[in-house]
């Protein structure tokens, strides 16, 4: 007990709860790091009398100063007026630029924003470290947008230079290179989410170009889906293998991308077979929600387990019974479907 009568909690029992996360695969090495080091912050501020007085009493802590709300306002507002500034100078007058001058129009804002947020992060008190717990929120923040948008600049430069014809590929390409290095340098959720996007868009356009120019394919759906398949898979990996600190969202993200591509693959080919695999993909993902759910808890994983069975079971139908049941038969199977997935996933979150 302190004097302040503040019960603070035994760092060494909270070493011990950490290691048995991270001995069971809950908790990766880094966020163990990150609880330490909230925990030993949280101990300071704990330690200040006033601080300790108005917690023991049930009053909040002191709302943030202008001078602590000013400089991240501030980076968020100089971000999006330089990105505004390139999107008005592309207007009127970009037919008239040389191409060296256009692509200077992105590069130049680009590398101002990254700069600026790599001088952010460098000065930050007690030096810079790419996982949160270490560092201000708020300037990590202020970090990961600066990034985010420079990147998107970066992108669009490098799609200027090579041309009309490869534009879409090196835009996604560029981008996401950028944004997974701006996630090596601040683990943030917003540059892990623009990542896997540029990731995604990347690999679609890589692979409709090849399935075309290379393959001679008219449809390249299939195609698509199953690259969109391995990037949501090796996404899905990444996560488990704790290459992402928010892993959360690096789960829902594979979940996505991977219902994306068991879409393509059953509505976009001709083919019954093709089809088939992607309702198989779909049934494949409603299982992995519900018993994710089951052994973790997550509540996403819930919510993809009762959408990918309220998608594949009248798509399924329909598309087998060649829309026999007509418009009214099949809002009548969507709306069971639905119905019959929520009601599973009550069961399952019952258990």
């Amino acid at each position: 007990m302190s004097e302040s009568g503040i019960r603070l909690p035994d760092a060494s029992r909270l070493d011990v709860a950490l290691d048995r996360l991270v001995t069971s695969g809950r908790l990766t090495a880094d966020q163990a790091t990150a609880v330490r080091g909230e925990f030993a912050s949280t101990a300071d501020v704990l330690g200040s009398p006033p601080a300790a007085e108005r917690l023991r009493t049930g009053s909040a802590l002191p709302a943030p100063t202008w001078r602590v709300i000013l400089p991240e306002v501030g980076g968020y507002v100089g971000a999006a007026f330089v990105a505004a500034a390139a999107a008005v100078l592309v207007g009127p007058h970009w037919e008239t630029l040389s191409r060296a001058a256009q692509v200077l129009l992105f590069a130049v804002p680009a590398a101002l924003l990254i700069g600026a947020g790599v001088l952010i992060a460098r000065n930050a008190p007690g030096g810079w470290n790419p996982h949160a717990g270490s560092v201000a929120a708020g300037r990590r923040r202020v970090v990961a947008v600066l990034l985010t948008v420079g990147a998107g600049l970066g992108a669009a430069a490098t799609g200027v230079a090579v041309g009309e014809d490869a534009t879409d590929r090196a835009i996604f390409t560029a981008a996401a290179v950028l944004l997974i290095g701006a996630y090596l340098f601040c683990r943030s959720a917003l540059i892990q989410l623009a990542a896997l996007v540029a990731v995604a868009l990347g690999t679609l356009s890589w692979t409709a170009w090849w399935a075309q120019e290379r393959w001679g394919m008219s449809n390249p759906s299939v195609a698509i889906g199953l690259a969109l398949g391995v990037v949501a898979a090796g996404w899905a990996a990444a996560t488990m293998a704790g290459w992402f600190d928010e892993r959360r969202l690096g789960t829902m993200g594979a979940y996505t991308v991977g219902f994306v591509a068991a879409e393509i693959l059953a509505v976009g080919s001709e083919s019954g077979l093709v089809a088939t695999a992607g309702y198989l993909a779909l049934t494949g993902l409603a299982v992995s929600g519900f018993v994710g759910y089951v052994r973790t808890r997550f509540v996403g994983h819930l919510i993809v387990g009762v959408v990918a069975l309220a998608t594949v079971v009248p798509q399924a139908v329909l598309d087998y019974t060649g829309g026999a049941f007509g418009a009214g038969g099949a809002l009548l199977l969507v709306g069971l479907s639905i119905v019959g997935a929520s009601l599973i996933g009550f069961r399952v979150r019952r258990r």
